[in-house]
C-alpha cells in the first residue's frame, strides 16, 4: 500500500470514528442531549428506586418516603401561625399579661365584704358563787360594708398604669414573635425547595455520569476512546453517587427543621409541588438605607416593645412618690343583730380614716424603693438604646446582604449562560473528534455547578429582601404571598 492509500484509509477512519460519536450524541437515548438539570423527577426514583448499572443504594431515611405531605408556601404560613410553639408561648404571656392589668385595676376599686351569721347559747350563766341564771337564746347578725382607699398618693392609679404598658411591650412582643415565625416559615420553605430542587439536579447529575460511563465503555470497546476516559467516567459516577447521598440528607434534614418549626411530628416528610424557584419583590428596592431605618423605628415591635418598657418603668417609680404621702380611706358599714334575721337592730356607720406612716423601717423601705424605681428608670432607658441599636445593625446588615444577593443574582444569571455555552460547544467538539472526554465532564460538572449557583443566589436574594422587610416591621402574610404570586407570574 503506497503512502497516499494510506492517508486516504486514515481519513476514512476518521470519519467513520466522528460519525459514530455524531450517531450517539443524535440518538434519543444521548446522554448529551440539552436538558433543564432543576426539572423535577418523580419523588420515588429520588429516594426508593435504585439504580440499575451502579453500586448506589439510596441511603436509608428515618421516614417513610412512601407516605409524603404535599405542601406550599400558603400551607406553611398558615401553620406556623396556628401551632409554632414559641407563637403560642408569646400568646400566653399575652394573656398572663392582660390578667395581671385587670388585677391592678382592681386595686383601685372598693372592697365589698357580706358577712351574715347566727349563733345559740345555752348553758348557765355565772354572776359570782351564790348568782346563777339559765341562758337559752339565739343571736342573728348580718352585715354590709364598703371600704374605698379615696386618695393613696397615686400609687395604685401608677401602679395599674405601668402594668397596663407592660401588658403593651408584652403584647409588642408577640407581634415580633409572630413576625419571626413568618420569616422563618418563609426561609425554610425556600431551604425546603432549594434542597429539592437540588436533589433532582444531583440526581439528573448522577443519570448523566451513568451514561458517560457506558458511552465510554462502548467507545474504548471500538477503539475510539481510552481506558483513561473510562476510568475518569468512573470516577465521575462515584463522585455523584457521593453528592447524591450527601443531598439527600440534606434534604431530610430541611424537611426535620421545616417539621420543629410547624410544630409536626418531625417524621412528617414534606415534599413541594414546586420545581423551580423564581425572584420576588418583597420590598421597594428603591428605598435608601434611611426610609428602611425610619420605618423600622415606627413600626419594629423588638423597638415598639422596648418604649413601653421605659415607659412603665417611669410610672412604677412614680408610684413610688404615695411611700411619702398620707392615706385617706372612706367607709360605709350597714350591720345588724338580733333574734331573728328578719327582726334585726340595725346600725349604719359611715367615716373616714385618714393615716400617714413615718419612717416605715425607720425610713431605709420608702427610700430603697424610690432608689430602686430610678435605676429601672435608667436601665429601661438603656434597654430602649441598646434594642434600638440591635435593630439598626441588623437592618443594615441586611440591607447589604441584600444588595450583595442582588449582585450575585445577576452574576450567577451571566455564568449560567456562559456555562450553557461552553458545554454546547464542548459537545459539538466532542462529536466532531475535536474533544478530549475529560473536557467534556468538566464542562458538564461546570454547568451543574452554574444551576445550582443560580438557585442558591435567587434563594439568598429573596431572604435577604424577608430579612429587610422583618427588621422593619412589615413582613406580613400577604406580602409573602403576593409577593410569591408575581414572582411565579414574572
Amino acid at each position: 500500500m503506497n503512502q497516499k492509500s494510506k492517508i486516504l484509509l486514515l481519513i476514512s477512519s476518521l470519519l467513520l470514528s466522528s460519525q459514530a460519536k455524531a450517531q450517539d450524541f443524535d440518538s434519543k437515548d444521548s446522554p448529551y442531549q440539552e436538558q433543564n438539570l432543576l426539572q423535577k423527577p418523580k419523588l420515588e426514583k429520588l429516594f426508593n428506586e435504585n439504580h440499575a448499572g451502579t453500586e448506589y443504594q439510596p441511603i436509608k431515611l428515618e421516614a417513610n418516603m412512601n407516605k409524603t405531605v404535599e405542601i406550599n408556601l400558603e400551607t406553611v404560613l398558615a401553620k406556623a401561625v396556628q401551632n409554632n410553639l414559641n407563637l403560642n408561648i408569646a400568646r400566653s404571656r399575652s394573656h398572663e399579661a392582660k390578667w395581671k392589668f385587670w388585677q391592678k385595676v382592681g386595686k383601685a376599686l372598693p372592697d365589698l365584704s357580706l358577712q351574715a351569721g347566727t349563733r345559740n347559747l345555752d348553758g348557765t350563766t355565772y354572776f359570782n358563787s351564790e348568782i346563777q341564771a339559765p341562758v337559752d337564746e339565739r343571736i342573728s347578725t348580718a352585715s354590709f360594708r364598703i371600704d374605698y382607699r379615696i386618695f393613696d398618693g397615686g400609687t395604685t392609679s401608677f401602679l395599674a398604669w405601668s402594668e397596663k404598658l407592660y401588658k403593651d411591650s408584652i403584647l409588642h412582643n408577640e407581634k415580633s414573635t409572630y413576625n419571626k415565625a413568618l420569616l422563618d416559615s418563609y426561609k425554610f420553605y425556600n431551604d425546603l425547595l432549594v434542597k429539592h430542587i437540588s436533589l433532582s439536579s444531583k440526581l439528573k447529575a448522577m443519570e448523566q455520569a451513568k451514561a458517560n460511563l457506558e458511552l465510554s465503555e462502548k467507545f474504548e470497546t471500538a477503539g475510539n476512546g481510552t481506558k483513561y476516559d473510562v476510568m475518569q467516567a468512573e470516577a465521575r459516577l462515584a463522585r455523584t453517587q457521593t453528592d447524591l447521598i450527601q443531598e439527600e440528607a440534606d434534604f431530610r434534614a430541611a424537611q426535620i427543621a421545616l417539621a420543629e418549626h410547624l410544630n409536626e411530628p418531625l417524621e412528617t416528610a414534606f415534599v413541594i409541588a414546586e420545581d423551580e424557584i423564581e425572584e420576588v419583590g418583597l420590598i421597594n428596592h428603591d428605598i435608601e438605607v434611611e426610609l428602611f431605618m425610619k420605618e423600622a423605628y415606627k413600626n419594629n415591635p423588638d423597638i415598639l416593645s422596648a418604649v413601653k418598657l421605659r415607659e412603665a418603668a417611669y410610672k412604677n417609680a412614680y408610684s413610688r412618690v404615695g411611700d411619702f404621702l398620707p392615706k385617706l380611706d372612706f367607709y360605709v358599714d350597714m350591720s345588724g343583730s338580733g333574734e331573728e334575721f328578719g327582726d334585726l337592730f340595725t346600725l349604719n356607720t359611715v367615716g373616714f380614716n385618714a393615716s400617714y406612716e413615718i419612717g416605715e423601717g425607720l425610713g431605709l423601705t420608702p427610700v430603697s424603693k424610690i432608689l430602686e424605681s430610678r435605676n429601672s428608670m435608667n436601665t429601661a432607658k438603656y434597654e430602649l438604646q441598646l434594642e434600638k441599636q440591635r435593630i439598626e445593625k441588623e437592618l443594615r446588615f441586611s440591607y447589604i446582604n441584600f444588595q450583595r444577593s442582588k449582585s450575585f443574582v445577576f452574576a450567577a444569571e451571566k455564568e449560567l449562560l456562559a456555562s450553557r455555552e461552553a458545554n454546547r460547544i464542548a459537545q459539538l467538539r466532542y462529536k466532531n473528534g475535536l474533544e478530549i472526554f475529560n473536557n467534556l465532564i468538566e464542562k458538564e460538572v461546570e454547568l451543574t455547578k452554574a444551576e445550582l449557583n443560580l438557585l442558591n443566589s435567587i434563594a439568598s436574594y429573596n431572604n435577604a429582601q424577608a430579612d429587610l422587610a422583618y427588621y422593619m416591621g412589615a413582613i406580613n402574610v400577604d406580602m409573602i404571598l403576593k409577593a410569591n404570586q408575581i414572582g411565579k407570574a414574572g
